[in-house]
């Protein structure tokens, strides 16, 4: 109502256009926020808010490709921005070209080289395309940021367990267990792991807390050994 008001006296003025923008985005309403955005961009062609803002519109809509061509022109406008890298990192993340995502995570790092939220997701964009190493290094700068993060480390201990170094992988477990007792997740792949290793009567204590509190759940929690 209040960007309706200042609209109506000067319906020129972009930076209404952009924040109505992104109350309808919260709003879920992308249709209407992607065309307040694009009249932001009309009378402010040059503004690489509105432009970046469009961008993560069209991101929500589904429309992937249209995004990657706002975010390269927010770009260029304002290239040492590291939420736009993030964002175009996402963008590529979703179109499962991990290779670009990260590129450009590795962009916004330059810029922001204490987001542990960028090492977390370098780290799992290095794990799906198999480079089990890389994605250790990310997940351990990305632990030193911030201890308790349960996905850095139960993804970690993934890692560990895919080139072989299970007794790493357990510890990470573990911890992830010590926060989060009910994680069974946690205990279904610290059981895959004792299993590698021989020591099948731990395995077998896992996997029987996995699945009672997978039950509890009512869902299969527990299947999931992959990285979340």
């Amino acid at each position: 109502e209040y960007f309706d008001q200042v609209l109506a006296l000067d319906s020129t003025y972009a930076p209404s256009y952009n924040g109505r923008g992104l109350v309808w985005d919260k709003m879920l309403q992308y249709d209407n926020a992607y065309e307040d955005f694009t009249r932001a961009m009309k009378h402010d062609a040059k503004n690489p808010v509105f432009i970046h803002n469009r961008a993560c519109c069209l991101r929500n809509m589904g429309k992937l490709k249209e995004a990657l061509v706002d975010f390269d022109s927010a770009l260029q406008l304002d290239d040492k921005n590291p939420i736009i890298y993030s964002n175009i990192g996402l963008v590529w993340r979703k179109l499962e070209n991990y290779e670009r995502a990260i590129e450009s995570y590795t962009k916004e790092l330059f810029f922001s080289k204490e987001s542990q939220k960028t090492y977390n997701n370098r780290a799992y964009c290095y794990a799906k395309l198999g480079k089990y190493k890389e994605a250790v290094s990310d997940y351990t700068k990305a632990l030193s940021l911030d201890t308790k993060n349960v996905h850095a480390l139960h993804n970690r201990g993934i890692c560990y367990e895919r080139i072989g170094l299970y007794r790493n992988a357990i510890e990470d477990f573990t911890t992830v267990i010590s926060l989060n007792p009910q994680n069974a997740n946690a205990y279904f792949n610290r059981g895959c792991c004792y299993d590698s290793i021989g020591e099948l009567d731990l395995a077998i204590a896992d996997y029987s807390l996995a699945l009672e509190i997978d039950n509890k759940n009512n869902g299969n929690q527990s299947q999931n050994s992959g990285l979340l």
